[in-house]
């Protein structure tokens, strides 16, 4: 270590310990006394770091502080035991420097002078890895002037130098002449230990398997891209025709439903029904109507509501028409009839893999009607159900 120039350490220290009672405690740690002619200063600065690299061969240690920053500090003969140290035990440092200023009146007879000395201890045989060093310097300064106005002392050290003391206290400024020395006695220690690494907290147990439902959250694995349903549906026509009197009866059937995911929220919906409905003329029943409306829907699903899963969907309905005779066989129906379809929903998980279902849809779909003898279409007839639906369904 590079000796260093104590005297402004020294001018650092007076103005401290002059001001301040004896054994008090100061910023940083330090703890100062007085004494007639004597100064003393001491401090203590502890850190920790942790282990991230070791060289052996080097014996440099690479440590990281506790705000991230890491340096590299060489294990000297002195830390025995190195290595048990291993990549993230806790190193802890302490810092000490003390400071010591006596007054020697009428000089020592010697001329200013610096003298250097250092100790190292280290930890026993088969002990965790620690060590420390001591460094003591002594600095002997002359006083060379006396500003008695100022209350200031100028001292010239070893190499020459000339500084300027404020001296605070009077009973210890009146003390100092000139031809006095002050012999300055710094010691820096520094000491090394190592604590055993924190062990990492244990995983915390796995949550109990849940035993009530809804717990479902998503499907059961991104393979799980199938949804099979079957509902008990109510179909009311919300229905008009240009043949005055004609009207179209509602009717309850069920309903088979196939879901296929392409992701989360994304799938499409074909939904497979039949049913019959009455047909009246004047509210008279002039037959009935056999009715298949295969529905091919393209739903977004929500997914962030817990046990609860509506969704919304749209597409195309292709109705076949069967059964088409009505009017003692005078009339019929003619073409099938293609139309647009909306759906909402939702899916109620009383499992992972089963929920319960409610559906509703609103279809569009027409047909002719013609007098059967000649084939002339005589009207029209929009039947346009709304589909309600309750069911379950499972995916897998």
């Amino acid at each position: 270590m590079k000796t260093r120039n104590l005297l402004p350490v020294a001018a650092a220290v007076l103005a401290v310990v002059s001001s301040v009672p004896a054994h008090a405690q100061v910023s940083g740690g330090a703890v100062v006394g007085t004494a007639p002619g004597v100064a003393a200063g001491v401090r203590t600065i502890s850190a920790t770091a942790t282990v991230t690299a070791i060289d052996m061969a080097t014996r440099q240690v690479t440590l990281r502080r506790a705000d991230g920053t890491t340096f590299t500090t060489v294990a000297g003969p002195d830390v025995r035991n190195l290595p048990q140290l291993k990549v993230g035990d806790t190193v802890t440092v302490d810092f000490i420097d003390a400071l010591t200023l006596e007054l020697k009146k009428g000089g020592t007879g010697a001329p200013a002078s610096i003298v250097t000395r250092t100790e190292a201890g280290r930890a026993e045989a088969g002990q965790r890895p620690g060590g420390g060093v001591a460094k003591e310097t002594t600095v002997v300064a002359d006083v060379v002037a006396v500003d008695s106005a100022g209350q200031k002392v100028s001292v010239r050290g070893p190499r020459g130098n000339t500084v300027v003391l404020p001296v605070r206290d009077r009973a210890q400024f009146d003390m100092i002449k000139v031809g006095d020395q002050i012999e300055a006695t710094y010691v820096e220690a520094v000491a090394l230990s190592v604590t055993p690494a924190p062990q990492p907290a244990p995983a915390p147990a796995p949550a109990a398997a849940a035993t009530t439902y809804p717990v479902w959250t998503g499907a059961p694995s991104w393979t799980a891209n199938w949804m099979v349903g079957l509902r008990a549906i109510g179909i009311y026509p919300n229905d008009s025709s240009t043949i005055p009197g004609v009207s179209v009866g509602s009717a309850w059937t069920a309903e088979l439903d196939f879901t296929y995911f392409f992701t989360r929220n994304v799938a499409v919906e074909l939904i497979a029904a039949t049913a019959k409905h009455d047909v009246t003329l004047n509210g008279n029943q002039i037959g009935k109507v056999g009715v298949l409306p295969p529905t091919l829907t393209l739903q977004w699903h929500f997914t962030d509501l817990g046990a609860w899963k509506p969704y919304v969907g749209a597409g195309l309905n292709y109705t076949y028409f069967y059964d088409r005779d009505l009017a003692n066989n005078t009339l019929e129906l003619g073409r099938d009839s293609w139309g647009a379809a909306v759906q909402g929903g939702v899916d109620y998980m009383m499992s992972r893999n089963w929920s319960l279902n409610f559906d509703v849809k609103y279809i569009w779909m027409n047909t002719d009607v013609s007098a059967k003898a000649t084939g002339n279409k005589v009207g029209e007839v929009d039947i346009d159900p709304w589909v309600f639906g309750v069911g379950v369904r499972y995916r897998f």
